[in-house]
């Protein structure tokens, strides 16, 4: 019935987000079975995923319609779930101790998940700025042409990174038909935000999920609370803050994917042969992502064959066509997919981009401490796959800089720019659970794994807060190499960044900051003025509207990259380069935009100079009291 009402929920024009934790849930439990619930529900949720992304290619193909059949997919896959299980297939059943483990690495993405909701319902402002910086608006419009297309079009709009455009239409795309013109700005921000929020729920969630079943040997009360800790790794400035300040949304996206395949290697005993198929429909989906993290779970893949290799050659008849097709996925997307974009914009990795600091000697010192971690945790326990798995890590993270490094040659700001530092980043963070993991097993190991130069037995009571401590502060020590920034934007009240680092509750938890009237989510006022009046089928543009000239800025970046939907780039330009006190400038954006551009402002007397310097142009300016 949950899954019927979901679909139906869906089809009416509702968010997706029941119907797809619906499904995914369903399919674990199909999958729990053979594999158990950790590897099953990992190799559930990269299967849809990289089934999103491999779709969102084919739907104009085959001219199915880009919302149907992402809603019948998910009904069908929720459908045959449940008809597995009536035959007999019964989920396998969950222990006390794993159902705590669970519940303590659910308990921080439901809290704030769930302290969101209640600040923006209780807010009387949007509460939506904190996710519409930078890259943002073009992530949400970008969007949209999927939707128009019916898929993703490489000819019409060629992209290297679709996949978190894919991801975005999936949530905007039911019900969209049916909202008026003047109200999809919202809708999409709010599905949008579904998105990153539901994306860092489910990073935080395996991430605790990794790091505690390391632990085996210990207390379940210590176990536990490592759980809840590790789970808010995600929620600080490392990932949910610096990805929503710089507008990075497909990092959520991808970190999510790539801690999911991790988790699949760490946890491949069971069934070796599925985790190496998770992994190939991990690379499937960061193929579309980000593709130069592909590395990792490359060598995840090539550890888990070459280890197992008896357990790959055995594979006969439906076993072996289920893992060759996650495989041939993999080859299908670079081959017809990732390559020929590849050879026609591969240039784009030497690009430059905006970013926050992040050194390369800090990406190599997380790395080779989270591997350093990894060797003294299972050099001699028996446990040569992990170790292999963290050198994995800190091998991927080399050869990826040093390949976008090469991209970079000849660049006028030298070797080391975006690409490189934001693939240190993701790869940094994955480098951090890794690490988290490695000193879980060594705080608390199995009674059954010999520890050189230790007796074999369980912490005590009294070494249980030591056990419980050791994993999270192994985390904070390489967390902290990349100190939380400034959340606040930049304003007339807040004309300069505090310098770096800012150690106050809002940067370190930007879900406070949210929370704040002058933090994260200053710029509201202006997101309500947009709000207010963006629409695709006009052209509005502000010019001395607000008091401070950083909200009229916001609000006519957000206007004026909307054209990107049209393919009209030559009007985007003006969302960076608007100059506010030049008459000239207004003048040049409306011969660019063409007739029928409205320029509020609540200046009269500086209307009336635009209105005269701007005589020939097809143009009005519309005067706003100053009290409205």
């Amino acid at each position: 019935m949950v899954l019927l009402g979901s679909v139906l929920s869906t089809v009416a024009g509702l968010s997706p987000v029941v119907l797809l934790s619906c499904v995914v849930a369903l399919l674990s439990a199909a999958l729990s079975r053979p594999f158990g619930w950790v590897l099953g529900a990992a190799v559930a949720s990269l299967t849809l995923v990289a089934a999103f992304m491999a779709l969102g290619q084919l739907y104009l193909r085959i001219g199915i319609p880009f919302v149907a059949g992402n809603t019948l997919v998910l009904s069908l896959t929720g459908a045959s779930s449940l008809a597995v299980m009536a035959k007999g297939v019964r989920p396998r059943p969950l222990s006390g101790e794993a159902r705590w483990l669970a519940f303590g690495a659910a308990i921080t993405p439901a809290v704030c998940t769930a302290s969101l909701i209640v600040v923006r319902m209780a807010s009387s402002s949007p509460k939506l700025a904190w996710m519409m910086n930078n890259d943002s608006a073009f992530n949400l419009f970008t969007s949209q042409h999927i939707l128009r297309d019916g898929g993703v079009d490489p000819e019409k709009h060629p992209s290297p990174a679709a996949g978190i455009s894919e991801m975005v239409a999936l949530f905007t795309g039911p019900g969209r038909d049916g909202i008026a013109s003047a109200d999809l700005l919202e809708h999409d921000l709010v599905r949008a935000m579904q998105l990153l929020v539901l994306a860092t729920s489910a990073l935080s969630f395996v991430g605790a999920i990794g790091v505690v079943l390391a632990a085996r040997g210990g207390p379940l009360v210590t176990r536990f609370c490592v759980a809840v800790a590790v789970a808010v790794l995600p929620w600080t400035w490392i990932m949910f803050g610096q990805a929503t300040q710089f507008g990075f949304w497909n990092a959520i996206v991808s970190s999510a994917v790539l801690a999911t395949a991790w988790l699949a290697f760490a946890e491949a005993d069971r069934h070796p042969t599925a985790a190496s198929a998770a992994q190939a429909l991990a690379g499937t989906a960061l193929l579309a992502l980000w593709a130069p993290l592909l590395l990792a779970p490359a060598l995840f893949g090539l550890i888990l064959v070459l280890r197992h290799w008896r357990a790959h050659m055995g594979l006969r008849r439906w076993a072996l066509g289920a893992w060759l097709a996650p495989v041939a996925l993999l080859a299908w997307y670079f081959v017809f997919v990732v390559r020929p974009l590849f050879t026609s914009q591969g240039a784009a990795l030497g690009a430059d981009g905006a970013m926050f600091p992040m050194a390369k000697t800090t990406v190599q010192a997380i790395l080779i401490t989270s591997a350093a971690i990894g060797l003294l945790a299972y050099s001699g326990r028996g446990r040569t796959g992990e170790m292999l798995g963290a050198a994995a890590v800190l091998i991927a993270g080399i050869a990826g800089l040093e390949y976008l490094i090469a991209q970079r040659e000849g660049a006028p700001s030298g070797p080391w720019g975006y690409y490189p530092a934001k693939f240190g980043w993701l790869i940094a963070y994955l480098a951090i659970l890794v690490g988290a993991r490695a000193a879980a097993a060594i705080a608390m190991p199995s009674p059954t794994e010999p520890t050189p130069g230790a007796p074999d037995r369980r912490p005590g009571s009294g070494r249980s807060a030591a056990a419980a401590i050791a994993p999270i502060a192994t985390t904070v020590a390489m967390l902290i190499q990349v100190p939380p920034a400034d959340p606040r934007p930049l304003t007339a009240a807040h004309p300069v960044s505090l310098p770096t680092p800012v150690w106050s509750p809002g940067a370190i938890l930007p879900v406070l900051s949210i929370a704040q009237e002058h933090g994260s989510s200053e710029l509201d006022p202006a997101v309500a003025t947009l709000l207010k009046i963006s629409s695709p089928e006009e052209k509005h543009v502000l010019s001395r509207f607000h008091a401070d000239p950083a909200l009229d800025a916001f609000v006519n970046f957000w206007l004026l990259s909307q054209p990107v939907v049209e393919d009209n780039d030559a009007v985007r330009y003006y969302a960076y380069f608007l100059e506010p006190d030049n008459p000239d400038s207004f003048c040049d954006l409306a011969t660019t935009w063409g007739p029928g551009l409205e320029v509020w402002t609540k200046d009269v007397q500086w209307g009336r100079q635009l209105e005269r310097r701007c005589q020939d142009a097809d143009w009005s300016v519309v005067s706003v009291h100053p009290a409205s």
